[in-house]
């Protein structure tokens, strides 16, 4: 589950945030931020990885909000929670446009050069999604965001 703003937009220069992301079924989930290349730009990237032992057995809450105040663009705090609990925060880079324009999407992929050329076995792939909620505020309002965003890891650049 990740973000791009809309189109048209040049990946990575505008940006990508990775809100549920897992690679080979190694159990660990990648809460990313980018806005550049990574091997020439890794200070622009921000990514904590939170262990989920049991991530294929059973439904795992992945929350992202943000505080955009006037929706300006490059201005802003991002924030990723996992079954409720706080695992990064992020300043929205400068330069980047309004949170409210980007698009979610949801996708298996098998494949690419994250996964050190590892391509799948043969088999089924599955990714249920019990719900999803799109709201003007965090499910335990604005109070908890404070807390949580006070609470959280910043994300550290690669």
């Amino acid at each position: 589950m990740w973000l791009l703003p809309q189109e048209p937009f040049a990946w990575p220069g505008d940006g990508e945030v990775d809100v549920a992301e897992t690679w080979n079924g190694d159990g660990e989930n990648r809460s990313c931020l980018h806005w550049g290349r990574h091997d020439t730009e890794p200070h622009k990237h921000r990514v904590a990885g939170t262990r989920i032992p049991d991530l294929a057995e059973r439904p795992v809450r992945f929350d992202w909000a943000w505080d955009q105040p006037g929706g300006r663009a490059g201005q802003g705090r991002l924030l990723w929670c996992i079954d409720g609990r706080p695992v990064m925060r992020a300043l929205i880079p400068e330069g980047t446009r309004p949170m409210r324009d980007w698009t979610l999407l949801l996708n298996v992929a098998m494949g690419g050069n994250v996964c050190q050329g590892q391509v799948p076995r043969e088999g089924s792939y599955q990714m249920v999604v019990h719900a999803l909620v799109l709201a003007d505020e965090p499910a335990a309002g604005w109070e908890a965001f404070e807390r949580d965003w006070a609470a959280a890891p910043e994300g550290k650049p690669y």
